[in-house]
């Protein structure tokens, strides 16, 4: 059992139709996008993606285990942020695209990490990264090294703490720079399912780039 959550929302739909078409029972709590009707997959049970605070992620988590009695793995993705030239950076624009993402990144994480530990078998938690907005900021062809180096230390704190007990923590990075940008998203999904599936069980700690 999957749960797609984050606050890159299409990039956690996509993930989310993808594990769901794989035949995974999948959970989805990413704020909402546009969705053509056609396009709606029935087999994804959707929540509240409210994970602002520590209480918000409690009631998540207590939702879907309620609702499908496990957890097995957790895709959270973290959107690109908007930030532009330093000098003209607000702290008020840099709290809200920078620092309360991975906020909410940490305490999702966290919560999910007590979860594994719970339940005493163990699960995979995967961070996935959008790709980075192109602006001052960023560094052309690498990926988004404002978020991306932050869940790439949290991921390997948590693989390093309780990576015995059976929980593994990796990250996606994407950058620009891949054969063709058409569609950027697949080479993402293929990377995120395969680090959140049991075929992964020996990889841990670990950040993989993707280019798109």
């Amino acid at each position: 059992m999957i749960l797609v959550s984050g606050s890159a929302g299409m990039l956690a739909l996509r993930l989310a139709e993808e594990a769901e078409r794989r035949g995974d029972r999948v959970a989805l709590a990413a704020p909402p996008v546009p969705e053509p009707r056609a396009g709606r997959r029935r087999g994804i049970c959707r929540f509240p993606s409210d994970c602002g605070d520590p209480e918000g992620c409690d009631l998540l988590i207590e939702a879907v285990v309620e609702k499908f009695s496990r957890l097995d793995a957790v895709i959270a993705t973290a959107a690109a942020p908007e930030v532009g030239a330093l000098d003209a950076l607000s702290m008020e624009e840099w709290q809200q695209s920078v620092i309360a993402p991975l906020r909410r990144t940490f305490w999702l994480a966290r919560r999910v990490v007590w979860e594994f530990l719970a339940a005493g078998g163990g699960g995979r938690l995967v961070f996935v990264t959008e790709p980075p907005i192109e602006g001052p900021a960023s560094s052309r062809g690498e990926p988004n090294e404002i978020i991306g180096a932050a869940l790439v230390s949290l991921a390997r704190s948590i693989a390093k703490e309780v990576g015995r007990r059976a929980v593994a923590c990796n990250v996606v990075l994407v950058a620009s720079g891949g054969p063709s940008a058409a569609d950027p998203l697949p080479p993402m999904v293929e990377a995120a399912l395969y680090l959140a599936s049991k075929d992964a069980s020996f990889v841990n700690g670990e950040a993989l780039t993707v280019r798109v």
